[in-house]
């Protein structure tokens, strides 16, 4: 029974890092899947225990020896079974080896593996199937690589200033320009002769965000607790 999630495997278009190439003859370049791709994939979408695949015949259709190599031809008839169907094709493969024996293992692993893809092929697009439409409009387009975020150069208290700042305006409190900063630096606790040169550090400006949602909530008494907080969070840290 083939699921929806299946269906949707099958439908979705051949991703163009699965296709390799090779050269053929006068240098025209041809597409293909990898045989442990092939394999992948019906893992994948089939299941590791959803298909299977055997051999219904293989035979030699050429032999013949050159230069010290034997030189081999297979034909190998193969079936694969899966979603409660079977599909019927045929590969072939050669080998060519100083060794006779390698020759013959070189042509017949070639000639099971391309009767296995070309079985699999009729299953669709993940297969290999895109590639034999010559537009391959069933291969999905390289897309840009994605852009990677721009780091953000901002110091750890301006980043912290940008967040008050945004609560800032939203509540409509005044412009906050030096004097509504002096305003603030004497309710964190900055004494006359230091509030002009005393940065608001990074913990100071996220107390000022806390301070200022209290304050339109009208519940801006500063908790005790707070001024040794501010104390230490303020006077010598980062600027903005």
């Amino acid at each position: 029974m083939i699921t929806d999630k299946q269906i949707e495997q099958l439908n979705a278009k051949l991703l163009p890092e699965h296709v390799s190439q090779r050269e053929g003859a006068a240098g025209r370049k041809l597409s293909y899947i990898e045989g442990h791709h092939a394999i992948r994939e019906a893992n994948r979408i089939f299941g590791f225990d959803g298909w299977s695949g055997r051999r219904l015949g293989l035979r030699l259709i050429g032999e013949f020896v050159s230069d010290g190599k034997t030189n081999v031809a297979y034909e190998c008839h193969y079936a694969v079974d899966a979603l409660g169907v079977t599909k019927e094709d045929t590969g072939y493969g050669d080998g060519t080896d100083r060794n006779a024996l390698k020759a013959h293992e070189l042509a017949v692993k070639e000639a099971v593996t391309d009767a296995r893809k070309r079985c699999l092929m009729m299953f669709g697009d993940q297969f290999g199937l895109a590639l034999y439409d010559k537009a391959q409009t069933h291969v999905e387009k390289p897309g840009k690589a994605a852009e990677k975020p721009k780091a953000d150069t901002r110091t750890p208290a301006q980043i912290a200033y940008a967040e008050y700042l945004e609560v800032h305006n939203k509540f409509g409190f005044p412009a906050l320009d030096k004097e509504v900063l002096d305003d603030l630096k004497v309710v964190l606790g900055f004494s006359e002769n230091d509030r002009d040169n005393a940065n608001i550090s990074v913990e100071g400006w996220r107390w000022l965000k806390d301070w200022a949602e209290s304050v339109e909530k009208g519940t801006d008494d500063i908790p005790p607790a707070w001024t040794d907080r501010v104390t230490k969070a303020l006077s010598n840290g980062e600027g903005r």
